[in-house]
């Protein structure tokens, strides 16, 4: 007998083209209303809240006297949450956040009682290659959604979904669409008839007899009749079983009915376009959004957390709910309407303040905990005047690297200068970057504040040898005036040329504008390296689209200088002027005739020792419309480009294959990536980082591939219309919002960095200097103390083998334990072993949920472990 599940629900998202507050004001009415349907309608089984939690908070902070009534309901199985906290994009958040938003959801779930155990994502713009593993870690085997599959890859409506370490679960595919029984019986056609015309959809993509009916849409309600209309359609076909269910109702059924053996198995990420759209250019929409999200998730998981935890086992104490409050304002921030910036103003300004307070809270804990551990390192060997500077590597392998910091000295003390030191005492070559005065004040828990004057040195040096998840200390020595002295002289005898070099690359200033990079090591030269180009974009925060006639636009070089070119590093400085249209025409069809500039500094900077090419671009925004790349073109010749994705490093196509007639979205060259992409031949290897920016491109040339980084998109439209890229006709009712905040006028700032190298990324090792440019060395000042008892160097936590990256290191929110996940960047098995620093009591691997599955082999402070290849590998740690 065929099924039909009927499902009552609402695609809610908190904020879209209506801020937060104002579509809470609409779901506190929803609420209202089903709680009044639950009490009249016994017959009225579930309600599924779009597979979130969130909304029950957003909800009783206005109605607390209602959760007794809800807390019933969801224990009765008749409000359905869960298993997120919020509905997250998954391509712009780290891995590591969409892991915490899935353990958030659990814990708000948990004091309601049960939540939904399906990976409810009805509305995502694609999905991860490593999102089955992750849901296998939270004891949930199958997925539901709408977008990112077509119907020829997935053969069925039903199929499973595998990751690269093997993880697999079963997926429906809402082939209709999540609203796909929206208005039932209000959209001008009988009740019976719509669900006819629905069961004959559902009939021809499904592989068993078991239907999924979804009553519901964007921030609609739940319809009183709907019980009503059940029993009408019952009548209406006595051979079919009609049921009002949950979607954990249509899971259990359909895992009793599929054959496993006639189910196809997927690999890999889902981003096709064919049958739903993806919107791929929502990557680089409100680049500003997108390099705060980067700066807020890089201090909770590589400073506040890890530095908590080191404070921690000192004898401090772990400020667990602050640093879950941070970790909620900014997964807050996670939906792909906030994330993507497809938003109206109003809401994305709510969006920067939820970062803001993210940002705040989790900076000043990281502080706070490197305060209390560099008031436990050893410094009774400072002499009169100096100071420890402790620098800090969050990253699981010791570095060498660039760090940046200030030290300050009493006014009083007349501090003209500094010397450095290691602890060896072999003093070490350093840059002054700025001298400048403060006040400093100091806080006190028994006594009023303190005002001190400081003088601050502003430096920069190359920290040797930084132990993985440690710390290096360095003395910091007052002095007369011989380091400005010895530069001095340094900069009279140097003999400058229109060039930079290290032992790695010389690049040369181009009258272009691009630079020519020599590689040494491999004997190569790359040409018109970071070229800007400009093109115009008639599209809108979820598209973009290239006007009919459209003119690119490529900017003059008005100036070259060389900035700080000393033993340490040498900056090429490149002042560009961009003029382009301010916009485009009225009817979005040309570029507009009106120029304005647009000026773009390039600041291109290499490091003695360091293989890495860092670029810091400045552009003075002021024309809309518009999409700025920075393109490097090579000679290399590839038909795949490789990017890291969460947990992941996936292998691409350079193709696009041409748009069918009945494509909903053409496919575009327009891909995300975190933190590096790479390409390579049999000759030339080349690997772009990224901070903070997420969408690139892979062109073909007549020479080879050209890679693109997409800088600014520039729209004024939230939604404009039906696009020239979409579908003719396709109806849609997203709002048309006017967005001017989406030109992102002003000053930009980009960071990006480049490796040319001579093997795979992997193999080379080159994936570390993308991560160690995200991630940079952070360093403390502190003064001589007796109660220190740490050594001048030290290691938390040593891990074997680099490949092993560490996502997260925090304290487990069910007991005392410690919390260290890893995932392995390759996709072979490895053989590892971690060594800590302290004796250990028990080790266990565990799931994300922080459970304990087996307990581990631990020999003399060290955990024996195997990593299957691309596999996340969550440890519980007992001292």
């Amino acid at each position: 007998m065929e099924t039909f599940y009927i499902i009552s629900t609402t695609h809610w998202d908190r904020e879209w083209y209506r801020t937060f507050n104002d579509f809470r004001i609409r779901l506190c009415d929803l609420v209202d209303q089903l709680l009044e349907i639950l009490d009249a309608d016994p017959e009225f089984k579930c309600f599924t809240f779009d597979g979130q939690t969130v909304i029950l908070e957003d909800y009783l902070e206005i109605y607390p006297e209602k959760e007794d009534k809800i807390r019933q309901y969801i224990k009765e199985g008749r409000i359905s949450i869960g298993p997120w906290y919020i509905i997250p994009d998954e391509f712009i958040p780290s891995g590591e956040s969409t892991i915490r938003n899935l353990l958030m959801g659990d814990k708000v779930a948990g004091k309601f009682g049960k939540k939904l155990m399906c990976g409810y994502l009805p509305d995502n713009f694609g999905h991860i290659s490593q999102l089955p593993q992750i849901l296998k870690n939270f004891h949930i085997d199958n997925a539901l959604f709408f977008r990112g599959i077509d119907k020829e890859r997935a053969g069925k409506s039903e199929f499973y979904w595998e990751a690269p370490d093997g993880s697999k679960i079963l997926c429906e595919h809402l082939v209709a669409g999540y609203w796909n029984l929206k208005s039932w019986g209000h959209l001008g056609m009988e009740p019976v008839t719509q669900f006819k015309k629905l069961w004959d959809v559902l009939k021809d993509s499904a592989s068993v007899r078991s239907y999924l009916m979804l009553n519901g849409s964007d921030h609609l309600y739940p319809q009183p009749d709907m019980t009503q209309l059940i029993r009408q359609v019952r009548d209406t076909f006595p051979e079919i079983q009609v049921v009002n269910a949950s979607i954990q109702d249509f899971i259990d059924g359909i895992k009793k009915e599929i054959d496993p053996d006639k189910l196809k198995t997927i690999r890999g990420e889902l981003r096709d376009g064919k049958d739903a759209q993806v919107n791929p250019s929502v990557e680089s929409t409100r680049c500003y959004v997108k390099q705060t999200n980067h700066k807020c998730e890089t201090e909770l998981e590589k400073y506040t957390e890890p530095l908590s935890v080191f404070s921690y086992m000192l004898g401090g104490k772990y400020p667990q709910n602050f640093i879950n409050q941070a970790w909620k304002e900014l997964i807050k921030n996670h939906p792909h309407d906030s994330i993507c910036g497809c938003s109206s103003d109003a809401v994305m300004e709510d969006v920067m303040t939820r970062y803001k307070h993210s940002y705040e809270i989790s900076s000043r804990i990281s502080e706070l905990a490197f305060e209390n551990l560099v008031s436990s390192i050893s410094t009774k060997g400072l002499r009169e005047g100096q100071k420890a500077l402790i620098v800090y590597n969050p990253l699981g392998w010791s570095r060498t690297d660039i760090i940046e910091t200030v030290v300050g000295f009493p006014m009083q003390e007349n501090v003209k200068d500094v010397r450095i030191y290691d602890v060896q005492g072999n003093e070490i070559a350093y840059e002054l970057i700025d001298v400048f005065e403060e006040v400093l004040l100091k806080e006190f828990k028994y006594k009023s504040k303190e005002k001190h004057p400081m003088r601050n040195f502003k430096i920069r040096f190359i920290a040797k040898d930084v132990p993985p998840l440690g710390y290096k200390t360095y003395i910091v020595h007052p002095s007369v005036l011989r380091e400005k002295r010895k530069y001095q002289q340094y900069q009279m005898t140097k003999n400058f040329e229109q060039k930079i070099e290290n032992e790695f690359y010389a690049i040369f200033p181009k009258a272009d504008g691009t630079v020519s990079i020599y590689d040494k090591k491999n004997d190569l030269t790359y040409e018109r390296m970071n070229l800007f180009e400009d093109r115009g974009d008639c599209g809108d925060e979820y598209q973009y689209a290239s006007p009919f006639v459209d003119e690119v636009y490529y900017p003059v070089l008005k100036g070259v200088s060389i900035v700080n070119n000393t033993p340490l590093q040498s900056t090429l400085k490149m002042e560009l002027e961009l003029n382009i249209p301010e916009r485009l025409d009225d009817k979005y069809f040309k570029r507009d005739g009106n120029r304005v500039s647009c000026p773009i500094v390039s600041y291109i900077t290499l490091y003695q020792g360091i293989n890495r090419i860092d670029f810091k671009t400045v552009v003075e925004n002021n024309a809309a419309d518009h999409i700025l790349c920075v393109k490097f073109p090579t000679d290399i010749k590839a038909d795949y480009d490789y990017a890291h994705s969460p947990f992941d490093v996936i292998k691409r196509s350079i193709e696009v294959d041409e748009v069918k007639e009945e494509d909903n979205e053409i496919l575009t060259p327009f891909k995300p990536l975190q933190l590096f992409m790479s390409i390579h031949d049999d000759k030339k290897f080349l690997t772009l980082g990224n901070k903070g920016l997420y969408e690139y491109q892979v062109k073909r040339s007549t020479k080879g591939l050209d890679v693109l980084l997409t800088l600014i998109r520039s729209v004024r439209w939230m939604f404009r219309e039906v696009l020239t890229t979409s579908r003719d006709g396709q109806p849609c009712t997203t709002p048309i919002v006017y967005t001017p905040d989406a030109r992102c006028a002003g000053t930009q700032i980009f960071e990006y960095s480049l490796v040319l190298h001579n093997k795979s990324v992997i193999e080379d090792n080159t994936y570390k200097q993308a991560y160690e440019f995200n991630y940079p060395l952070r360093a403390a000042v502190a003064d001589r103390h007796e109660n220190g008892f740490l050594p001048p160097e030290y290691s938390w936590f040593t891990i074997s083998d680099d490949r092993l990256i560490v996502s997260a290191l925090k304290k487990c929110e069910k007991d005392q334990s410690l919390i260290l996940r890893m995932y392995n960047i390759d996709h072979v098995p490895i053989e590892f072993e971690i060594e800590t620093a302290m004796a250990i009591k028990e080790a266990y691997q565990s799931n994300m949920l922080e459970e304990s599955i087996k307990m581990l082999e631990v020999r003399d402070k060290k955990i024996l472990i195997r990593a299957k290849g691309r596999e996340i590998i969550t440890l519980k740690i007992y001292y």
